[in-house]
């Protein structure tokens, strides 16, 4: 399978996969933290430990939306042929936002991806007018 034809649903769910991936790696203590206060309500159950909870805890959870958003970007484009109009525009505000707070972090991906999503909306929408306008 050539790279240019890989779901933008793909990439999402492997970024989303890394990133989930690498919590214990970046947010070792973090996962540890939460382990040693029981799992359940953790987080905020020890104000000394909120802090760095939550910050494992937030870094996973953007993992795991992040392949949500690639599982819900694959649907569209198995039923629609293309990724969702609005996927470019929320994929570079996210890029945006993420740069912007934290320009060291993995924001940047977001970018060649909404590229590649808006390449492949607009090709769909120029296959589409052919089609219909075609006799």
């Amino acid at each position: 399978m050539r790279l240019s034809r890989v779901r933008i649903g793909t990439w999402l769910l492997a970024v989303g996969a890394v990133h989930l991936a690498a919590t214990p790696v970046f947010f070792g203590d973090a996962l540890r933290s939460v382990v040693e206060g029981g799992v359940l309500f953790s987080v905020e159950a020890d104000a000394e430990a909120t802090t760095l909870r939550a910050s494992g805890f937030w870094y996973a959870t953007s993992g795991v939306a992040v392949m949500a958003l690639g599982l819900l970007s694959r649907h569209s484009e198995s039923q629609l042929g293309s990724p969702a109009p609005v996927l470019p525009p929320t994929l570079l505000g996210l890029g945006a936002w993420g740069v912007l707070l934290d320009p060291q972090s993995g924001f940047w991906l977001f970018f060649p991806i909404a590229v590649l999503a808006w390449l492949r909306v607009r090709s769909a929408r120029r296959s589409t007018a052919v089609a219909v306008s075609v006799p």
